[in-house]
């Protein structure tokens, strides 16, 4: 699944481990893929033809680019800071193995090449 989260929330780290849960419990292997992009990068995808196809909350591009704006006041990336292993989201990503994959100048197909070859 995708989902976009601030890692120095203890609800976010919650309702993502509520999320993981069943999984868990079943003993299955949970594994992250974090990538991460430039705001510009973001923003540029944000109004790309198959987001704006796939994706119904997007086509308000006005909307869907301030909502991309405002998630920056979140730590939605890992790593970012010294206190990074004290938030819920950090403590979380830590039981379960994890991809950190900068994909501002990759293309979706080389991306998913990289996370299909980081899974196997």
């Amino acid at each position: 699944m995708t989902y976009t989260w601030a890692l120095e929330l203890e609800e976010d780290a919650r309702e993502v481990g509520d999320y993981l849960r069943p999984y868990v419990d079943a003993g299955a292997l949970v594994s992250f893929v974090e990538l991460y992009a430039s705001l510009e990068t973001r923003l540029e995808r944000n109004r790309t033809e198959h987001r704006l196809a796939e994706k119904r909350s997007k086509r308000d591009v006005d909307w869907s680019d301030e909502n991309v704006r405002q998630l920056e006041q979140h730590v939605m990336n890992t790593g970012l800071t010294e206190y990074a292993h004290e938030m819920p989201g950090e403590r979380l990503l830590g039981q379960h193995r994890c991809l950190r994959l900068d994909n501002t100048n990759v293309s979706a197909d080389e991306t998913a090449r990289t996370i299909l070859t980081w899974l196997s």
